[in-house]
């Protein structure tokens, strides 16, 4: 799954990944060039092993955060 999604953000132009908390453990935000954001990914660590990963990359979940990219648009663009 993180290798798809890998490849998929690399076509787009000026995607950066910032470390964050996600729900109360680690994890990344991809931001498009404007810093808007396009994706989350959650780890869920237990043991010091991770037991599973979480990616979120729909809008309606993703507005609580703030400004949300247009990923259909910008992958279109990257063509």
């Amino acid at each position: 799954m993180i290798d798809y999604w890998d490849r998929v953000v690399k076509r787009i132009p000026g995607v950066s990944l910032r470390p964050a908390e996600v729900n109360g453990g680690p994890g990344v935000l991809y931001l498009d060039a404007e810093e808007r954001l396009i994706g989350v990914v959650a780890l869920e660590v237990a043991e010091g092993r991770i037991r599973s990963i979480s990616s979120i990359v729909n809008p309606d979940k993703l507005t609580h955060l703030g400004p949300v990219a247009d990923l259909r648009s910008l992958l279109r663009s990257a063509r």
